[in-house]
């Protein structure tokens, strides 16, 4: 026996005054559903945190590089980070170079510990109005213990890099302060909800992943039977010191720079011999990094065309000109194109649409 909580009918077809409502709750784990609070409804001290979160990501760009030079007697080994090398630290004067000007250091060393406090302070304050860890975590799973994991280990790094600054890699906490832009996610109701159906479509893009990579495979194998040829390559045009001919006149060899065949165009100083344009386009056309002579090989190749590289249509072109009739390399790369851009990839499109659509239920 529960109580009504919304009473309301549509004709339209589309129901959309229904969605509406449904919008208006939340399902909670055993005991039924919610009405969900409106965003201006939020508590102040939510918006103060969300600021909080989004000027602790924003002072992450104070970080840079200084490079000026410390004026210690003392060797680089040292890593002194001032002329009387009193404070030694690899990570913020590496060779006696300076990072930052210590008082840049100190400004984001305060910044970090402010907010610091005040994100163990709002976890203790949440923790301790619903009277236990396990509430807290249960109130909003996983948000509440996404937040509860990040505000411990900040704490945790910020306290090892304050009393372990030589054994403790201070990139580590830095990279973790930027993780706490996470919990953006968790503030707002509807970007908690993009989230969460995100996350939800993610297995169904993984079964759309693995087919495309299947089908790359396939056509792989395909293209490797028929467009494999011997690519161009510097080792076909190495020169040749041709000594089997004589000077007029003379017994002595001529020593003259011959190129080898199918290479035959000798040029620059020193000299060197090249493919020219009619033995560039009698040859096979592929060269040492774009070939289809290994199944690696042809996997990139076939990707460059998934993603729409610009240079995919010098693989096509090449490909008709790898046989002697251009139909089957043009032929290939259409249905190939076709398949994997306007079909396989567009389902990765769909599958998000499809979870993200609003449905009654």
């Amino acid at each position: 026996g529960g109580s009504v909580v919304a009473v309301g009918e549509s004709l339209d077809p589309s129901k959309k005054e229904v969605k509406a409502a449904l919008l208006m709750f939340e399902k909670v784990h055993t005991t039924g559903v919610r009405a969900v609070v409106d965003d201006d409804k939020t508590p102040y001290l939510d918006y103060a945190i969300l600021v909080c979160i989004i000027l602790n990501t924003a002072t992450a760009c104070i970080d840079h590089w200084n490079g000026l030079t410390v004026n210690a007697v003392f060797p680089p080994e040292s890593h002194c980070c001032d002329d009387a090398c009193t404070v030694s630290s690899p990570e913020r004067c590496p060779r006696g170079m300076l990072k930052m000007q210590q008082s840049w250091y100190t400004f984001g060393f305060n910044l970090e510990l402010g907010f610091n406090i005040i994100f163990t302070l709002e976890m203790l304050i949440r923790i301790t109005s619903l009277w236990s860890v396990f509430s807290f975590a249960r109130e909003q799973f996983p948000s509440n213990l996404i937040d509860l994991f990040i505000v411990l280990l900040s704490d945790l790094f910020f306290v090892l890099d304050i009393f372990l600054p030589k054994i403790f890699n201070v990139a580590i906490f830095r990279l973790l302060r930027l993780v706490r832009a996470v919990r953006l996610a968790t503030r707002l109701r509807r970007l908690r909800l993009l989230v969460n159906k995100a996350v939800k479509s993610a297995r169904t893009v993984v079964y759309v992943l693995f087919l495309l990579v299947f089908f790359h495979m396939l056509m792989a194998l395909a293209a490797m039977q028929i467009f494999r040829c011997e690519p161009r390559l510097e080792a076909h045009c190495k020169p040749v010191i041709d000594t089997s001919t004589y000077l007029p006149g003379s017994t002595t060899p001529s020593n003259r720079t011959v190129c080898p065949e199918h290479c035959t165009l000798l040029m620059g100083d020193p000299e060197q011999c090249v493919f020219s344009d009619e033995e560039i386009w009698e040859h096979c056309p592929w060269n040492a990094y774009e070939n289809f002579d290994s199944f690696g090989a042809a996997c990139m190749q076939l990707f460059y065309v998934t993603t729409g590289d610009n240079n995919w249509i010098t693989t096509l072109a090449s490909s008709m000109r790898a046989l002697p009739t251009p139909w089957p390399g043009l032929l290939f790369f259409l249905f190939f194109y076709g398949v994997s851009v306007y079909m396989i990839v567009n389902l990765f499109i769909s599958v998000i649409l499809e979870e993200f659509e609003l449905t009654d239920e």
